[in-house]
């Protein structure tokens, strides 16, 4: 697999390295393994996340496509929810 949200969580945090270090970080793949996906399943990611964090948490995604209102609510329900 293409391995992009996994460099990217190792600049965000890690047992020794990173912007958080001694950070625990929990992958929630959306993305298949040529780097394709839909955006429901980021939203029903997004969903399970907010369920089933461990405070503090942040979500932090490298993504691209196109302007999606359903995208647009679950980012704003992450943050309503106490996700920054």
């Amino acid at each position: 697999c293409d391995g992009h949200g996994t460099h990217c969580a190792g600049v965000v945090g890690s047992l020794t390295y990173g912007v958080a270090k001694n950070a625990q970080l929990h992958g929630v793949r959306v993305l298949n393994c040529d780097g394709a996906g839909a955006t429901d399943a980021i939203v029903q990611a997004m969903a399970w996340v907010i369920a089933n964090r461990q405070d503090p948490a942040i979500i932090s995604l490298s993504l691209g496509g196109p302007a999606s209102q359903a995208f647009d609510a679950a980012v704003s329900a992450a943050v309503a929810s106490g996700i920054p």
